[in-house]
Order: structure tokens, then C-alpha cells, then sequence
């Protein structure tokens, strides 16, 4: 399983957070979407490929099935954000900076999801059968 997604994200959150200085806080900016591109691709295939963490979580409890198709859904959605990244030249840094922040919220929401969807799949007693 990847550990370098909380990496990526975190890298991007904080490369955006700093103060724009000529191209080369747009280049680091566009870097670290590549390199959280890159992770969620790792990501995705750690999650959904076969023997991943849904595939186990499906087995253990399946009344999960909704959320595990709502996480599927956000590697979609953000898989496509990622793809449909605005132009870097020339490059609008408020609009590439608000773009870069929702792309670290979608995935910071998604983690949490998915945190939240192992707790209750591992860590939640459904009381003794009958």
C-alpha cells in the first residue's frame, strides 16, 4: 500500500500556501499536482485493484458496499480534476492556487472517508448474533 499520498498532499498544500514569486512557485505548484497524480494512481491501484483494501473490506463486511462505491467515485472525480489542470503559461496564480486547494481538500476528504470506512468495516462491534 502507498504512504506517500499524506506526502503529496501535504507538499502541495504547502507549496500553495506560500507567497507566489515569479514562475517558479507555478512550477513547484504544477510539480507537486504530478507528483499527487502520480500517488493517487498508486493509491487507486493499492484500493481497488484486486486483493486491495475494497476488495477486503467488501469480503468483511459487506454492508459497506455503498461507501466503498462512493470512494471509487472520488478517485474518478479527482483523477479528473487532475486531468483538466488549467494552463501553466500564461497562468492565472489566483486561479491555480484555488484549483490546487480544492484538489488538497478533495483528497484530504477523501482520505477521511476512507479512515472512516475502515473503522466501522475493523473497529465497530455490531453486538453478539442473537
Amino acid at each position: 500500500m502507498s504512504y506517500e499520498l499524506p506526502l503529496a498532499v501535504g507538499g502541495l498544500a504547502k507549496t500553495v500556501a506560500m507567497p507566489p514569486a515569479g514562475d517558479g512557485w507555478t512550477h513547484r505548484v504544477v510539480a507537486g499536482v504530478q507528483a499527487l497524480r502520480e500517488e493517487l494512481l498508486a493509491h487507486v491501484r493499492d484500493t481497488e485493484g484486486p486483493g486491495g483494501a475494497y476488495a477486503k473490506v467488501l469480503r468483511d463486511a459487506p454492508r459497506l458496499a455503498p461507501g466503498v462505491q462512493a470512494l471509487v467515485e472520488d478517485h474518478r472525480a479527482i483523477l479528473a480534476a487532475l486531468d483538466a489542470s488549467p494552463p501553466t503559461e500564461p497562468m492565472d496564480v489566483d486561479r491555480l492556487r484555488a484549483w490546487a486547494r480544492h484538489l488538497v481538500e478533495d483528497v484530504s476528504s477523501h482520505r477521511q472517508r476512507g479512515a472512516n470506512l475502515l473503522y466501522e468495516a475493523y473497529c465497530t462491534d455490531l453486538g453478539e448474533p442473537g
